[in-house]
């Protein structure tokens, strides 16, 4: 996917928190996917030490499969296998339920 600008800076942002916000259909699950696979395969991250916030249960459950994909199309490692199993009970969740 070729990410604008801004989308780069928010994936390869390293020591920070972030706040992604940006209308419906922009690209804001695909590009926190890619920030926290760059964190669990660069900074060695597990997912549970990680906290994504959304509004919907829906899209907290997206997000989790999102993941669970982009982590099993990267499974060959023993590590990412180990955060591929914790993905069901990361914090990814609705700002009322975290």
């Amino acid at each position: 996917m070729n990410f604008t600008t801004n989308q780069k800076k928010a994936i390869e942002t390293d020591g920070k928190n972030l706040l992604v916000s940006a209308s419906a259909g922009t690209g804001k699950t695909t590009v926190m996917i890619e920030r926290i696979i760059r964190l669990v395969e660069t900074k060695k991250v597990g997912v549970d030490e990680i906290v994504v916030v959304t509004f919907t249960i829906a899209a907290a459950n997206q997000m989790k499969a999102k993941l669970r994909k982009s982590l099993n199309e990267k499974a060959t490692d023993p590590y990412i296998y180990e955060q591929l199993e914790k993905v069901d009970s990361c914090a990814i969740s609705t700002l009322h339920s975290f």
